[in-house]
């Protein structure tokens, strides 16, 4: 976690940019970064996904932002998928962030557990035509790690071929 508050206006107003550049019948997807292993047990200081700490203020593993300005339910415009509680991993790996927590740093209002993840975005991806993915192509990347966000989009091109991403 960070030493600092940043107010959530900051975080609402880079969303609503981003939404006014979504077409109207799409849908846009922003995961966190994987927390990378070390060896057996042992893994690495956690580094969000700069976008998705720009969109949110989220700080922690398997997060994922869900933006589709187009709807016509209001709760259905901005979700935040946070890990499910577990109080047994709690002891291990520390305090992880309540849904009414990740909504006063995000000024999110639908905040979910990430186990619902995949119903939600299969009942909202069926509503739209086009998918806007989080990925960073230019010609100095080379990763030769396959992070979170590549395997959700190899996954999503797969189960959702005819969408335009």
């Amino acid at each position: 976690m960070h030493n600092f508050k940043i107010d959530n206006f900051f975080f609402r107003a880079n969303r609503e940019k981003l939404s006014g550049l979504i077409k109207a019948d799409s849908v846009a997807v922003i995961t966190s970064n994987d927390v990378m292993p070390t060896n057996a047990d042992g893994t690495l200081r956690f580094r969000q996904n700069s976008d998705l700490f720009y969109l949110t203020g989220i700080l922690q593993e398997e997060t994922i932002l869900l933006l589709y300005p187009g709807s016509k339910e209001e709760s259905d415009r901005e979700i935040l998928f946070i890990r499910d509680y577990n109080s047994d991993l709690e002891v291990w790996e520390g305090k992880k962030l309540s849904p009414s927590e990740a909504g006063e740093i995000s000024g999110i209002d639908t905040i979910m557990e990430l186990s619902k993840f995949e119903k939600v975005l299969h009942d909202i991806i069926c509503k739209v035509d086009n998918v806007y993915v989080n990925l960073n192509e230019h010609d100095r990347a080379d990763n030769i790690v396959e992070g979170r966000e590549m395997r959700f989009i190899k996954k999503i091109r797969e189960k959702y071929p005819l969408h335009k991403y």
